[in-house]
């Protein structure tokens, strides 16, 4: 079997067990739009902070926000603290959430007594408080109207949920036994996505599993780097469409596309001084009324000349 096909074959493993389990998730929750909607999302990373598969159904939103916690989570806890079986939350907005109904889960798999992997699920918890039911609150003014904020804590240990935690959550919480339902779906899903990577540790062995991952990473990053060459060198714009009374509903962003002296393309330049030249220019419009319109179609592109 040549390196290339072991490295797909554990690509799809890992993709495999993320989606494995977001499906737990969906079908252990207590919430009604986490059961109906299957709105759950899942990840595997490593213990550099590198996301390495994640569910089909997670947007790219929650993957963001499942791998900038994970540094957060580990600055406080560190690794050598950890213990088989712990489990970890988070959904502070600061530092990695999304918002306060979205609790962020994390299992470590340990590999020669460290952690090496992180297994990770995240979905809408029922309710954590706040102004509004559910975590909706259009009218809040502060972050403290949305809900309950925790920082990186020990959510849970071999024997089961800390009861310290398992007491903050219901008592801020309007539905206290159904958000400890979904808070134990979101354990039961790393525990399943824990328990598939140790397969693939016990079958490839730690720098099999390692080498592989390696591998199809580097395999993304020449497909991403591929396409952003075939792109030709000039000034590309986004333009989103205006509202009723005439009113940009958004910026106009430049991005240039260079090349390197290697011939890569790089979406801005590569010449001295990239920290102002890379970022977009953007030119403010005037604000229109809110919320806009529903009919607010999606960004069109269009290449301008260099």
């Amino acid at each position: 079997m040549s390196d290339a096909l072991t490295a797909e074959v554990l690509r799809n493993a890992l993709v495999v067990a993320a989606e494995e389990a977001s499906i737990v998730v969906v079908r252990s929750a207590y919430s009604t739009f986490i059961v109906e909607g299957s709105d759950a999302s899942a990840a595997v990373l490593d213990a550099r902070g590198r996301l390495v598969a994640q569910s089909m159904a997670t947007t790219l939103m929650n993957s963001m926000a499942l791998r900038t916690a994970l540094p957060e989570l580990l600055a406080d806890l560190p690794p050598e603290t950890m213990r088989p079986g712990d489990v970890y939350a988070l959904n502070d907005a600061y530092r990695g959430g999304v918002h306060t109904n979205d609790l962020l889960v994390y299992r470590p798999v340990f590999v020669g007594g460290a952690p090496a992997y992180f297994t990770a699920t995240m979905i809408h918890v029922s309710d954590l408080g706040g102004l509004s039911a559910g975590g909706m609150a259009p009218l809040a003014t502060d972050i403290f109207l949305e809900g309950l904020q925790l920082p990186p804590v020990r959510l849970a240990t071999e024997a089961g949920l800390d009861p310290a935690i398992e007491a903050v959550l219901r008592a801020n919480s309007r539905t206290p036994d159904k958000v400890m339902g979904d808070v134990r779906a979101l354990v039961a899903g790393t525990a399943v996505a824990a328990a598939r990577l140790e397969s693939l540790l016990a079958e490839h062995g730690e720098k099999g599993l390692a080498a592989g991952i390696d591998d199809y990473l580097d395999h993304t990053e020449a497909r991403t780097r591929a396409s952003l060459a075939a792109l030709p060198e000039g000034r590309y714009a986004a333009a989103y469409p205006i509202d009723d009374d005439g009113i940009d509903l958004g910026r106009t962003h430049d991005v240039r596309v260079t090349r390197s002296p290697s011939g890569r393309a790089a979406p801005c330049s590569t010449s001295p001084a990239p920290a102002r030249r890379c970022r977009p220019r953007s030119t403010p419009r005037p604000r229109s009324r809110w919320p806009p319109p529903s009919s607010r179609s999606a960004a069109s592109w269009t290449r301008r000349s260099p």
